[in-house]
């Protein structure tokens, strides 16, 4: 009948479930933490790094409106992103706005892209 399966069900879900419960528990004697933090960006990476100086743990987040000042400034530092004032320095004032709303506010890697700027603002 239909309940024959039930057993071999039960089995393969177990099999199934346990890696991840097993990383959890991992997680929880290694980092005391069950969640894994994704660093695939670098952002990501920057802000794991920032909360592992701040607090001691890159585990426990930092949210407070009297570090937002320390974090950009933090970030701009470990991340290498010009201020506007650097890149009002390197470029003319109309391609400050673009640089500071480009992914990760970084310049442009060469002339191409800088000359792709310089069109799309003309």
């Amino acid at each position: 009948m239909w309940y024959n399966i039930i057993p071999s069900f039960a089995i393969v879900t177990g099999v199934l479930a346990f890696p991840a419960l097993a990383m959890a528990g991992i997680h929880k004697l290694g980092y005391d933490n069950i969640y894994e933090r994704d660093l695939q960006f670098p952002h990501q990476r920057c802000m794991f790094l920032r909360d592992e100086r701040i607090s001691g743990s890159p585990y426990k987040m930092v949210v407070a409106a009297a570090l937002a000042l320390q974090e950009s400034q933090e970030r701009r530092l470990a991340c290498r992103i010009p201020s506007a004032r650097t890149a009002t320095t390197l470029f003319p004032p109309s391609h400050v706005t673009l640089l500071q709303h480009n992914s990760y506010g970084t310049a442009p890697a060469g002339r191409r892209q800088l000359k792709l700027l310089q069109m799309k603002t003309a």
